[in-house]
Order: C-alpha cells, then structure tokens, then sequence
C-alpha cells in the first residue's frame, strides 16, 4: 500500500474506532464516560491493528516500513533499507 493511501486510511480507521467505541458506550451503558474511554481505547486499538496488519510499503526496496509517529509531517522509515519517506498528506491533529 501507498504510503499516502496508508496515512489517509489510518486516520479513518482512527475515526471509526473513535464513534464506535462512543457508540457501544452510550448505547449499552448509557454512559458518557465509559463511552470516552471505550471511544480511546477502540482508536488506539483500531490504529495499532492497522499499522501492524497493513504496513506502508517503501517506494525503494518494496519492504516494510515503520510509522514514525510524533514527527511533523508524518515519516515512514523503511525496516529493509531503512529509507525515510515523508508523507505528502498530513493532518494538524494533535500540534
């Protein structure tokens, strides 16, 4: 996969972990805040199955890359060849 196309994707996977988890919350405890927790804990599982099922591919060597989190914009390194691409789509979440 595209390292554009991982990005985009992951971010909407981010997104439907997010309602989701907030929707299982409200409508089976009826609870804003088990709906908030459940609403973090399906982003950050959504995200994680993501990245680990569904790795970037490096447009060097066709291998494996790594999400390098926290840096603006988003960088992918290669786990083969350890090439470093950064992403032509970004988003201003979190700083």
């Amino acid at each position: 996969m595209k390292i554009a196309r991982h990005l985009l994707i992951s971010n909407i996977f981010d997104f439907a972990g997010i309602v989701g988890g907030l929707a299982i919350g409200l409508l089976v405890w009826n609870s804003f805040i088990v709906g908030g927790a459940l609403a973090l804990l399906g982003m950050g599982l959504s995200h994680l199955v993501f990245v680990i099922l569904l790795p970037a591919r490096c447009p060097n060597c066709n291998g494996h890359t790594s999400y390098r989190r926290g840096k603006r914009p988003h960088r992918y390194e290669c786990r083969k060849c350890y090439h470093v691409e950064t992403a032509k789509l970004s988003t201003n979440w979190g700083g």
